[in-house]
């Protein structure tokens, strides 16, 4: 049997929806649940008040059938009750995950590495994600979990060209050179302005002595950025292997006014004056790239050495070839140049 005035449904509905749907836009009827459900409450309190006066009529008929209609709208106004509960708890989840991302990027920017990786783990697997969470494995020099990531941030989104690129430095870290051109080109056809997929490019042309190949690519990578000092350095390596030395040298010029501090392109113009038999450069390239070099200096101490004695400063060379001898993998080649200078072998022929 129906009761005569069922209001506290009603009441119940207008207690538990949040002050912020009530007031919140409005828009056209039916056009998002909120609004809807506000609209389905209002019409609920008019036939509360119409069955009032039916009530007070003694008029049944009426009655029954407004509380009928109450009825339909009841079961309405409950199921988007439960559909706004649900867009409340995805706004919840949203918002949550957006808090996790920017926490992420917060711990990724301070050097916080695992933190960073906890907390784009709690966020949504996005691209963007994905991506930030490869960068922050890598960082951690856990390349395996950072190429899962990024092959995700692919799946999530396969125009994603800096996960690419990502990938391809990846594969050819671990010389997977076949895989890495792969991806570089895949980066390459999603973003032909992306001057390190070109770098990348080159990078395994090199590797494969193919000097041709990876002059086309450093100098596409050049010509996008020409402030890219490395890839300034690697265009000047390839014409030298490429025996191009005054195009070398003009390729190292330039990463050289890009970056005085280069001491790389510093090294690779004293071995390119040296070929040219320009030694007192090569000695003042030579001299001013250990000035700015940190590790691995036996190389640069090999052409100081080389010009050096061209130059007829044989002690000042020797000294030199004894600095190269502290690296092991240079001893050989700095022994027998001292050999050479005391005269104990004959030098060979270039």
């Amino acid at each position: 049997m129906r009761k005569a005035f069922p209001s506290i449904i009603c009441a119940v509905l207008l207690v538990f929806l949040p002050v912020s749907l009530i007031w919140g836009q409005t828009g056209q009827a039916g056009s998002d649940p909120k609004t809807e459900l506000v609209k389905v409450l209002d019409n609920i309190k008019a036939i509360d008040a119409e069955m009032v006066k039916a009530t007070e009529a003694k008029d049944r008929e009426t009655y029954d059938k407004l509380a009928d209609k109450r009825q339909k709208l009841e079961e309405r106004a409950k199921a988007l009750k439960a559909e706004v509960d649900a867009l409340a708890a995805d706004s919840k989840t949203l918002a949550e995950a957006k808090k996790e991302y920017n926490d992420g990027g917060s711990q990724l920017r301070s050097g916080n590495y695992p933190e960073a990786v906890k907390h784009y783990k709690r966020s949504l697997g996005n691209a963007n994600t994905q991506y930030n969470l490869g960068v922050a494995y890598l960082k951690m020099k856990q390349s395996a979990d950072a190429r899962k990531a990024f092959l995700k941030a692919t799946e999530v989104n396969p125009d994603y060209a800096a996960a690419y690129l990502a990938l391809g430095n990846i594969e050819a870290k671990d010389r997977e050179d076949d895989l890495a051109l792969k991806y570089y080109r895949q980066a390459i056809a999603l973003d032909s302005t992306m001057e390190k997929a070109y770098f990348g490019v080159g990078n395994i042309h090199f590797r494969k002595i193919e000097f041709a190949q990876a002059v086309e690519a450093y100098a596409k990578a050049v010509a996008i950025d020409p402030k890219f000092d490395e890839a300034w350095t690697a265009l000047g390596r390839s014409f030298s292997g490429l025996n191009q030395l005054e195009e070398a040298l003009k390729a190292l010029d330039r990463a050289v006014v890009v970056n005085k501090k280069s001491d790389d392109a510093l090294y690779y113009q004293a071995e390119v004056f040296n070929k040219l038999g320009r030694y007192a450069d090569a000695l003042k390239a030579a001299e001013t790239s250990l000035t700015y070099r940190k590790t691995d200096k036996a190389p640069v101490y090999f052409e100081k050495g080389v010009a050096l004695a061209k130059l007829g400063r044989k002690s000042d060379a020797l000294k030199a070839f004894e600095e190269v001898k502290q690296d092991r993998a240079w001893r050989e080649s700095a022994q027998y140049q001292i050999d050479v200078l005391n005269g104990k072998l004959k030098p060979t022929e270039p």
